[in-house]
């Protein structure tokens, strides 16, 4: 009896665990002689089937929610598996005045956090794209999760000292909304993006008010508090290749690390006497399924020089616009030329 309640207790779906009371409840009301077990056997039934109704309700949603970033925004039930993968789901919903916000759910590969919500109650008819501010909304860790971190780490701070630490961290996390119209179906929906890593599970809260869409402006304040946990997704290379591309110092690429929203590179230069800049380098594209895919909105050059003048160099290259299966990539290309993942060693 105790492993068909862990069974049901551990199935990730949005059906309630059955606590410590249901469960003797349902023993009493079914346990009896050897005569009467077919009735424990279809109640068993039962609860399994309301846990596969709750997985069913959720299915193929990701990428209605996450259209925007899908692989093929033309098809993007091909990155459901995908999605479902790295996401959570939340369904939370708040209203304030006319406007209902939903929060249906999360993507977080442990580096870049996804949040789609949608919008019920709004009277424009699509002329939203002329002006969207979002000044006073922000993300941060929930009071209560930034307590604890901030208490563990200095126990001397006072209740009034975390609670004003908590403020000011909180109106510097400013957010990327966008702004997500389905002209066919009417639906309004805003896609949050945020960079964070370096933690584990996570309670945050999402602020969002005087958001201003063209004509309309959604006042709020809406406030969510959720609970997500990283699912990372990393495909980590590593080796010792040279690699050259036109007038680039011939540089040496010692690791690379693929995510769904980012590609990092390590490398040094060959003649140590060679300095790189991000001017001189650059990413372009990554080579996934055989198709040339994943056009980002920036690159970015980190160095760390040591005291003997070594220096190492990290190359980056995202957020992508659209999400990438990093299991699919074969190639990262740099200025004009293709570093093929094959001669490097995938970590396991």
């Amino acid at each position: 009896m105790k492993d068909w309640y862990a069974l049901v207790n551990d199935l990730e779906t949005t059906v309630p665990p059955l606590d410590e009371m249901t469960q003797k409840r349902i023993l009493r009301r079914v346990v009896r002689p050897k005569k009467r077990r077919l009735t424990l056997v279809a109640l068993i039934a039962a609860v399994m089937m309301l846990t596969a109704c709750g997985v069913a309700v959720v299915t193929g949603q990701f990428s209605h929610w996450f259209r925007s970033i899908s692989e093929d925004v033309q098809t993007p039930e091909a990155s459901q598996t995908l999605f479902e993968e790295l996401g959570t789901v939340i369904g939370q919903s708040e209203t304030v005045g006319d406007i209902t916000m939903t929060l249906d759910g999360a993507l977080w590969d442990g580096e870049y956090l996804f949040l789609s919500l949608s919008v019920e109650g709004l009277d424009g008819e699509g002329a939203f794209m002329d002006k969207f501010t979002s000044l006073d909304s922000w993300l941060t860790g929930s009071k209560a999760f930034m307590y604890g971190q901030v208490r563990e780490a200095y126990p001397h701070m006072t209740d009034e000292e975390i609670e004003a630490y908590w403020g000011v961290l909180a109106s510097l996390r400013r957010l990327g909304i966008t702004y997500i119209p389905d002209w066919e179906t009417g639906e309004h929906r805003l896609l949050v993006q945020q960079e964070l890593g370096g933690q584990e599970e996570a309670e945050l809260t999402l602020h969002l008010e005087h958001i201003e869409m063209g004509k309309e402006t959604i006042e709020g304040p809406f406030e969510f508090t959720f609970t997500v946990s990283p699912k990372p997704m990393t495909q980590v290379y590593t080796g010792d290749v040279v690699f050259e591309s036109g007038s680039l110092p011939a540089i040496r690429v010692t690791e690379v690390r693929m995510d769904p929203f980012e590609a990092e590179i390590d490398f040094t230069t060959v003649d140590e006497t060679a300095e790189i800049r991000l001017k001189d380098i650059e990413t372009g594209a990554l080579m996934a399924r055989g198709e040339e895919t994943a056009s980002a909105n920036n690159s970015g050059l980190r160095t760390v020089t040591d005291a003997a003048g070594h220096t190492d160099y990290t190359l980056s290259y995202g957020p992508f616009r659209q999400i990438v299966d990093p299991r699919t990539v074969t190639a990262v290309k740099i200025n004009d030329t293709w570093l093929e993942l094959h001669q490097f060693t995938l970590q396991e």
